[in-house]
């Protein structure tokens, strides 16, 4: 599905069923505010291991290639190398307080998931907790709220389009929040585990009372934690499963809200298992589409080829559609255009009039204290005289 297309169906459904969207995002929707991208990331620890632990100039030269190059420079290299060949596919795992050897960062470079490797390498890097807090605190610290963030904040804040499920650690969205002035009626909910939320009740729904607020109740939730809690979810193992209680909670927004998902991988496991436990429980209705998830590119012929095959998956299950976009910003900005009411500029009350009795001011008063003009009398009756007398003339000519 083409991106105009994608706006005018969520246009008709918020016209004409009241649908309610929410929104998910991921690293992508924090790349332009100044949040250095996963692959960044990626590129720099490892250029820092080759440093560190590479003591071999070919290997060196080899593996600061890109993936491609440095693959076919590397299956040469181990034609005459059995005993690092047999390494590299030895079944051992490296642990995260020894050297690493050549064979390690061989095995690391090709890594074809993205979120594995920035996870395996975070852990090499930054092998402690409360290191990785520290290094997530020094990027992000760096990113500011952009006009795809300001935009999603009002959304958020004046209609009933007012949940934001996260993957990120960042505040952007919080923080466009309350630059808008809406920060005392914001709801966070900044870990997985966290069972205190207000917006929902004991069982994990969502509380009556927030469904029924229009406007004024955004609801942010960090499935994979918050920038300054503890919970962090930052490694392939601590991805691996999030909890029962979050799936209630979210089982329940997508009940009541349509997911529009956008700058989201779908390459964490645990929230993906998620998504396929609910679509596996639900009896999707194939009149509509049960989402809509956003694609950054031009392929608008098959964007869905970019998606990890267990979002495909997905996608197919609960007939969700895939929607190619040019970015965040600009994209969210155009989304917001659509869903944020429209007030007509002939609904809107007149500036500056007052209205005045016509017997306590002059002709001449009333002309100069309305937005209106006002005819004077003896005008309206010169004018009836002159029509008269036309029409009379006119007679006269066709007696004749």
């Amino acid at each position: 599905m083409d991106f105009s297309s994608f706006l005018k169906r969520i246009e008709s459904e918020r016209k004409y069923l009241d649908q309610r969207f929410c929104f998910v995002l991921g690293a992508g929707a924090s790349y332009n505010c100044g949040i250095a991208k996963a692959s960044d990331l990626i590129d720099e620890w490892y250029g820092e291991l080759l440093e560190d632990y590479c003591s071999s100039d070919q290997w060196k030269k080899i593996l600061s290639k890109g993936r491609d190059e440095a693959l076919n420079d590397t299956i040469n290299a181990l034609k005459n190398d059995e005993e690092l060949l047999r390494q590299i596919f030895s079944p051992t795992i490296w642990e995260t307080n020894t050297k690493l050897t050549v064979a390690d960062l061989i095995r690391i470079k090709f890594i074809e998931n993205e979120s594995e490797k920035y996870s395996r390498l975070f852990l090499v890097v930054y092998p402690t907790v409360r290191m990785r807090q520290e290094c997530i605190k020094g990027f992000i610290q760096a990113g500011t709220p952009g006009e795809g963030h300001e935009s999603l904040s009002q959304l958020l804040c004046e209609t009933n389009n007012n949940i934001v499920i996260t993957t990120n650690f960042d505040t952007l969205v919080e923080t466009a929040i309350h630059k808008s002035g809406h920060g005392k009626e914001l709801i966070t909910m900044k870990y997985c585990n966290d069972t205190t939320c207000s917006a929902f009740d004991a069982e994990g729904s969502l509380n009556p009372a927030f469904l029924q607020r229009r406007s004024n109740a955004a609801l942010v939730i960090k499935a994979h934690g918050d920038l300054d809690r503890a919970e962090q979810k930052n490694t392939i193992e601590e991805l691996r499963q999030l909890p029962d209680d979050f799936y209630k909670r979210l089982k329940s927004i997508f009940h009541n809200y349509k997911p529009i998902f956008i700058g989201y991988s779908g390459n964490d496991s645990g929230l993906v298992d998620l998504l396929l436990r609910y679509a596996k429980e639900q009896r999707m209705n194939q009149d509509e589409y049960g989402c809509y998830w956003l694609v950054y590119g031009d392929d608008v012929s098959h964007p869905e080829d970019k998606l990890p095959e267990r979002i495909r998956m997905y996608l197919r299950q609960v007939n969700g559609q895939c929607v190619t976009h040019k970015g965040f910003e600009s994209s969210i900005c155009e989304i917001v255009d659509v869903l944020l009411p429209k007030t007509r500029e002939s609904e809107k009350p007149p500036q500056n009039t007052k209205e005045i009795p016509k017997d306590e001011i002059s002709i001449t008063e009333r002309k100069e204290k309305t937005n209106f003009p006002i005819e004077d009398p003896g005008s309206r009756y010169e004018m009836m005289l002159r029509n008269a007398s036309s029409r009379r003339d006119t007679s006269d000519r066709m007696i004749r």
